[in-house]
């Protein structure tokens, strides 16, 4: 294994709830895969200041994120991958469960089995990372700061603007 394996196999086995070493839902093997997609989705939607390569057949990251560490890129990779598997738990609990039918006498009833999932994907990774995403996205403007940096002025106030509300001395001592 390599680096970032050891850093996110342990991370997403707890997001899934995965922990039993005895009796894994998923391989390292099928993790790293999953992690490999995430890393895949998140190098197209975030714009990183690093530029990693990922290959999904030889499953590397090159540069490793581990080693500088990057661990923004492997807190993104954790949380898509723990929705990327949410959605396919989803998908298989939607297969299995929702329609209860029987014969005489007649019962035919929705079962609420997918509420839990539904939520699941709603509050659950699916959703941290996309508000993470968004949060990253404004925290890591680098234009925004050349926009607004010509506007931070201690020298702007209102009376100060030709035809402002507050051009008279006596408004301006009353408001100060």
């Amino acid at each position: 294994m390599s680096c970032w394996q050891d850093q996110t196999l342990p991370l997403i086995r707890v997001m899934i709830d995965d922990l039993d070493n005895l009796n894994y839902s998923f391989s390292d093997r099928r993790l790293e895969q999953t992690l490999i997609v995430a890393a895949q989705y998140i190098n197209q939607e975030i714009d990183f200041d690093t530029t990693y390569v990922v290959s999904s057949s030889n499953l590397t990251i090159t540069p490793d994120p581990s080693v500088a560490p990057d661990n923004v890129f492997m807190n993104f990779m954790v949380l898509k991958a723990a929705c990327i598997i949410d959605i396919g738990s989803t998908r298989v609990a939607a297969m299995t469960a929702g329609l209860e039918a029987k014969c005489g006498p007649v019962v035919m009833r929705t079962l609420r089995r997918m509420d839990g999932f539904s939520t699941l994907l709603d509050k659950g990774a699916c959703a941290s990372y996309e508000q993470l995403k968004q949060e990253y996205r404004f925290g890591n403007v680098k234009w925004a700061k050349g926009i607004l940096s010509p506007f931070v002025n201690s020298n702007l106030f209102p009376a100060h603007v030709v035809g402002g509300p507050l051009n008279d001395f006596d408004t301006l001592r009353t408001v100060r």
